[in-house]
């Protein structure tokens, strides 16, 4: 029982609170699907006059083959008005809103989705498919030539199942791989539109750079892989007065460690995350700590994200609302 409590992300029985972000959900394993092809013999009986056997033949073929006909047109439909979203007029310019045609992909599953926006032609047809278009419009100067091409090169779609951000948004992930090779996480959301691609984390969008972090830039946004560290040196020798992680990223040549202050939200809510996977895909606000980076060390100053897919509101502050809602864990 409390391991399939802990699954979900509700409380132990010590009463502290899991505050896993980006947990499974649990799918059904035996999908089964319709049989429209069973028949039965009919039973010996009276026989009929050829003259009203005919039409009734004529008439079950008609039932059948209708309505299977306008299903497929129907998908065919949706399929096709992902990849011909319109282009009569030019693309916005970066300070105006970007109009979406809400109709084009509120039907459409979150495979098909993937495809439409892997495969867009234009900046307006991708961005059609986008959750936040206007914040993704804004921060596309910052994302890998290979995420921004038209089409996007690229391989395998594999879904990886549901996953939710914060606790409060489900979405569908897929591996995608690319044209080199490697790996790229594409989450589709569940918005009230329809399934929306979160474009910033398939971009692993970050305002910091590995060689800008080096030379003592902050980084406001920086998506990474987050696990837990016991180095203390240089800057940051005090192991009471820190909490260490190993900070990566596919997009890196190496790591940097990152500290946070001992018994801080920041702290606490990253430990919570790697409680149970050592390795967790987060997203970051850092910056130097006096002449650190030259150490390869940064300061984690807030956690913005469990995962790499962006939500409203501050992480933080709800993980602590939830811990002074719980109280203190009970006492073995």
């Amino acid at each position: 029982m409390e391991k399939e409590t802990e699954k979900r992300g509700k409380l132990k029985k010590s009463g502290k609170a899991e505050f896993i972000l980006e947990q499974e959900f649990t799918l059904p394993e035996d999908r089964k699907t319709q049989d429209w092809g069973l028949t039965e013999e009919d039973p010996p009986g009276r026989r009929f006059s050829l003259k009203y056997v005919i039409p009734i033949v004529i008439l079950v073929l008609l039932g059948i083959t209708v309505p299977l006909a306008l299903r497929l047109s129907s998908r065919w439909e949706r399929s096709a008005a992902a990849s011909t979203l319109k282009e009569g007029t030019p693309l916005p310019e970066r300070e105006q809103e970007v109009n979406i045609d809400e109709a084009i992909v509120s039907d459409l599953s979150a495979l098909e989705v993937a495809q439409a926006f892997l495969g867009a032609g234009s900046e307006r047809e991708r961005l059609a498919l986008v959750r936040d278009p206007e914040r993704a419009l804004a921060k596309l100067a910052g994302f890998a030539q290979e995420v921004r091409a038209f089409p996007i090169e690229h391989g395998a779609v594999i879904a990886m199942g549901a996953a939710s951000a914060s606790g409060n948004m489900r979405f569908e992930r897929f591996a995608v791989t690319m044209a080199d090779g490697r790996m790229r996480l594409l989450c589709i959301a569940a918005t009230p539109r329809g399934p929306m691609v979160d474009y910033e984390s398939f971009a692993r969008y970050g305002t910091a750079t590995w060689q800008g972090l080096l030379e003592g830039e902050a980084g406001e946004e920086v998506r990474l892989v987050v696990k837990p560290s016991f180095y203390f040196n240089h800057g940051f020798t005090n192991d009471k007065s820190w909490t260490a992680f190993e900070l990566s990223s596919p997009d890196w040549p190496d790591s940097l460690t990152g500290y946070a202050t001992t018994g801080s939200p920041t702290a606490e809510l990253l430990t919570e995350i790697t409680s149970k996977n050592r390795k967790q895909r987060v997203t970051l606000k850092l910056r130097p700590e006096g002449e650190s980076h030259h150490a390869r060390q940064v300061r984690i100053e807030k956690v913005l994200a469990s995962g790499w897919v962006l939500t409203e509101g501050d992480i933080e502050k709800k993980w602590q609302r939830k811990q002074e809602e719980e109280g203190p864990p009970i006492a073995d």
